[in-house]
């Protein structure tokens, strides 16, 4: 992460680790984690949103060590298609 957008994130309230630094804890303490980093006025909608975008993350990083991806161009022969 760029060091002025974790400084933006740092100034707002916000925790900054890494995404290997979460992927290394077991799931209760990631959560707990993930929640307490973020700013204390954040609402349970946006806390929520927060776990669901990690998990996620988690979840595309596991398919790309798996080898379960999909080059860019055979995405572009898949879209293009709707584009029309």
């Amino acid at each position: 992460m760029r060091k002025a957008k974790k400084s933006n994130l740092e100034k707002k309230g916000w925790k900054v680790g890494t995404v290997q630094e979460l992927l290394e804890l077991p799931d209760e303490e990631a959560v707990v984690e993930i929640v307490s980093g973020m700013p204390e006025d954040s609402t349970y909608d946006e806390r929520l949103e927060q776990l669901v975008f990690n998990r996620m993350v988690e979840r595309g990083l596991a398919d790309a060590h798996a080898g379960r991806v999909v080059s860019h161009e055979e995405m572009k022969r898949t879209i293009d298609p709707w584009r029309a």
